[in-house]
């Protein structure tokens, strides 16, 4: 099981891999940032696309980070591996400070960007009326992500493509895998706008994330056990563009 393991932990090894969740509860306007190389320029983007009054409100390093606001400006935020347990306990930060009916307004993975997101309220917007092309408004432009789903058990995957965020993508490769396999021991590696590959070797996978296809193919084959003459690449998908290669 930990050659099919490998290729998934080497896509968190990516190194720009900071985010940063900025909040103005004067103005009631948040922002974040991901991929970012220090901790400090991720709490630059932030701030930047937040505007006048914002504190960094989290930061955080590989971890799914979020922020929940209550109807009376009170917040919350946290952060976890899992996205689900993060929004969890950003709601229940919220709660704990006085936040009425808490919602999550910003969920961002560190990576792969914005998971949910929630507009400021109009009134906040009109608080800060200069209009501006800020870093994080641009990260929010990119779009294409895909995702390609293993079980292990029953020996087979699915995939998803052209989703507006990694979470979409992988709960919906992992949907189709429970679909047709009928498993529930599936798993996940997402990208955005890149190729993802997957390489068997009898019970053995592991994935493969990379902008040029053959690279992409050369690391989930080097992942089971140095390419061993056996292992064969079974699916690779450009998360945007769609199957490019299928057993």
């Amino acid at each position: 099981m930990s050659g099919g393991l490998d290729g998934y932990a080497a896509i968190w090894k990516y190194k720009h891999s900071f985010a940063a969740i900025a909040y103005s509860s004067s103005t009631r306007q948040w922002a974040g940032s991901w991929r970012c190389e220090s901790s400090a320029q991720a709490d630059l983007v932030a701030l930047d696309g937040c505007g006048p009054g914002a504190r960094i409100v989290i930061h955080a390093q590989n971890l799914v980070i979020a922020l929940a606001v209550g109807e009376n400006g009170a917040w919350g935020a946290d952060g976890n591996s899992n996205p689900r347990y993060a929004r969890r306990r950003a709601v229940a930060a919220c709660a704990r400070f006085g936040g009425t009916n808490p919602h999550i307004v910003l969920l961002i993975h560190p990576l792969h960007g914005v998971q949910e997101r929630v507009e400021p309220p109009l009134s906040s917007r009109e608080a800060d009326p200069t209009p501006r092309s800020t870093a994080f408004e641009r990260q929010l432009e990119m779009t294409a992500w895909g995702a390609i789903s293993l079980s292990i058990r029953a020996r087979a995957y699915s995939y998803a493509i052209q989703k507006p965020s990694a979470l979409l993508a992988e709960d919906e490769a992992i949907r189709q895998l429970q679909q047709r396999a009928g498993t529930d021991d599936a798993m996940a590696v997402s990208g955005h706008s890149t190729f993802l590959a997957l390489a068997q070797d009898m019970g053995r996978f592991s994935f493969g994330c990379n902008e040029i296809e053959s690279q992409s193919e050369a690391e989930a084959l080097q992942s089971i056990d140095g390419h061993r003459s056996s292992a064969r690449v079974v699916l690779v998908i450009h998360t945007r563009a769609g199957v490019r290669k299928t057993a």
